[in-house]
């Protein structure tokens, strides 16, 4: 599902208090089944997009187009549930989110709230339960007698389970251990690359940028600074440097043996096997 924004801007109200343009006239296409991630300083705008994307947040200005539904300010109620229905938020830490006595009962909240027959809720279950690597002797257990990554999970299934087009999801990993982190974004991949899920996925973590997106959309201060293929992203060590971007584990160690060597390899490597093999075919292994 393509996702397009059009001369967006958006405020933020919480009680009397109001910050306007916190998201200041973007304009983005996001082909459908493409993996984004979003970057961007703290403040810079990267969770109200996505709460723009869901419906969760309304444009002030601008058009919004998630598939074939439009967002605009004056959106009614039907095109919220239409867009919440064919997008998945998964929010950070999103364990936090379980509530109900029974994992089946908490993945099956989505489905019954959209209005799934109860035939439907089962088969959505078991195939959300499976996406996300967990088997069916867990189901009559409690969701909080269970690790920190399978209640993780557990909530992702939740998501899931709505058989959703796109999924957007603001730090994953957060919180979790190395091994965890990677599990949970090597399934995010898996759901991208196999069901064609459109993904964007805001992280601070330039190592899984590299590793898993095809895309990166820099923002700061509510503004677009840049949207590019992951490869070409950090390929312009200048750009890299003037917007103080990290650059990714492989990447740095990549520049090293570079100015060690004194040579230039003919591409960018976003992978340790994808630096290994050039240094292979440069015959400098």
């Amino acid at each position: 599902m393509r996702i397009k924004f059009e001369e967006v801007k958006a405020d933020y109200q919480l009680g009397p208090i109001r910050t306007s343009n916190i998201i200041d006239n973007v304009s983005i296409d996001l082909p459908s089944g493409t993996f984004t991630a979003v970057i961007g300083r703290t403040g810079a705008g990267k969770s109200s997009l996505l709460k723009l994307i869901n419906g969760l947040l309304s444009p002030s200005t601008g058009l919004i187009q998630v598939g074939n539904i439009n967002l605009t300010k004056a959106q009614e109620k039907e095109q919220l549930n239409q867009v919440r229905k064919r997008v998945g938020m998964v929010f950070q830490f999103p364990e936090n989110q379980l509530f109900a006595e029974t994992v089946e009962a908490d993945i099956a909240f989505g489905p019954r709230n959209f209005g799934f027959s109860q035939e439907q809720i089962k088969v959505s279950v078991q195939e959300s339960l499976n996406q996300v690597g967990l088997s069916a002797d867990i189901l009559d257990r409690s969701p909080f007698a269970l690790s920190g990554g399978q209640q993780r999970r557990v909530a992702l299934a939740g998501v899931l389970a709505t058989q959703p087009d796109v999924l957007v999801l603001d730090e994953p990993g957060a919180g979790l251990d190395s091994e965890g982190k990677k599990q949970i974004l090597s399934l995010i991949k898996q759901l991208n690359h196999i069901n064609k899920l459109t993904i964007i996925l805001v992280t601070h973590d330039m190592n899984d940028v590299a590793e898993y997106t095809d895309h990166v959309l820099l923002m700061d201060q509510g503004k677009v600074i840049s949207h590019q293929p992951t490869r070409t992203f950090f390929s312009h060590q200048a750009q890299l440097v003037e917007w103080e971007i990290d650059l990714p584990e492989v990447i740095n160690l990549q520049r090293q043996i570079e100015m060690k060597k004194g040579l230039k390899l003919p591409t960018v490597s976003l992978t340790k096997t994808e630096l290994i093999n050039l240094l292979i075919e440069g015959k400098i292994l």
